[in-house]
């Protein structure tokens, strides 16, 4: 039985979301490069438009402790800016679960055969779980952010929906 759900995200769920991206190198793990810090709720909000853009739930007590997004590519989709923000909740494979229903949402709602997503080197918390959902390393796609004096690798990885489809999770 799954203990979290997903609902859409609300202009009133960004203060909880904002509280949780504490650090300019909180935000690009979160959500890469892309956004300034600190982060604006106007810039937020706009940035999400072309987004399915999700808080997580647990069903228990309808606490709100994650965000998650997918985006609806091209020629794929773009799992993202997931974030277990309740650090109680960490390491309780919350994380596998979400992934879990961001891909059902995803190839349900759109004729995607490919999800990927990326993540951090030094993220090996991450990147087992993004395994054990079914998740390979795709070696074509590795970038590099400058974060202060670091140099942060990011990798590429996906899942193909069959292979979701056929109960990789």
């Amino acid at each position: 039985m799954r203990s979290i759900f997903l609902e859409r995200f609300q202009e009133s769920d960004f203060e909880l979301l904002d509280s949780w991206v504490k650090s300019k190198r909180d935000l690009i793990q979160f959500a890469g490069s892309r956004l300034p810090y600190p982060l604006s709720k106007e810039i937020f909000l706009d940035d999400i438009k072309t987004r399915d853009a999700f808080v997580v739930k647990m069903k228990e007590d309808l606490r709100t402790i994650g965000h998650a997004q997918v985006t609806n590519q091209a020629d794929m989709l773009l799992i993202g800016r997931v974030l277990i923000g309740e650090e109680s909740f960490r390491g309780k494979e919350l994380g596998l679960e979400l992934i879990h229903l961001l891909l059902k949402h995803g190839f349900s709602t759109y004729d995607k055969n490919i999800a990927e997503l990326n993540v951090y080197s030094w993220n090996v918390q991450a990147i087992k779980c993004y395994e054990k959902a079914g998740f390979i390393l795709n070696t074509n796609k590795i970038s590099a952010v400058e974060v202060g004096d670091e140099s942060w690798i990011a990798l590429n990885m996906q899942i193909e929906r069959k292979r979701f489809e056929e109960g990789s999770i």
